[in-house]
């Protein structure tokens, strides 16, 4: 069984579950929902980038239309406005690599 690397594009899985248990066995005291949540807290970025592109990019309007909505509603509607706590650290990493990405095209 080959390891998923991070920059692999193919969903294994077998993989993904065989990591699951892994981290089971490395870290008993996390509970399904903080695994869960750690998982999801990881993928977030890389989900607002893919938000962001798709709406700049995507081949199909209605697709660049949703995704442009879903960020206009978030930042000028407020739905993405920060509560406390792991939100916050969460908007800050988020807003840190938005910084890096605009610092790394000029």
């Amino acid at each position: 069984m080959a390891a998923l690397d991070r920059k692999s594009t193919e969903w294994i899985s077998d993989d993904a579950l065989a990591a699951i248990k892994m981290e089971r066995i490395v870290r008993p005291a996390l509970t399904h929902e903080e695994l869960a949540r750690e998982i999801l807290m990881m993928s977030a970025p890389m989900a607002a980038k893919s938000v962001a592109w798709l709406s700049a990019h995507a081949t199909a309007e209605q697709i660049r239309l949703k995704a442009s909505q879903y960020i206009i509603d978030g930042v000028v509607g407020g739905g993405f406005a920060v509560s406390g706590g792991a939100d916050d650290m969460l908007m800050a990493l988020v807003s840190q690599l938005a910084n890096n990405d605009i610092k790394v095209e000029q």
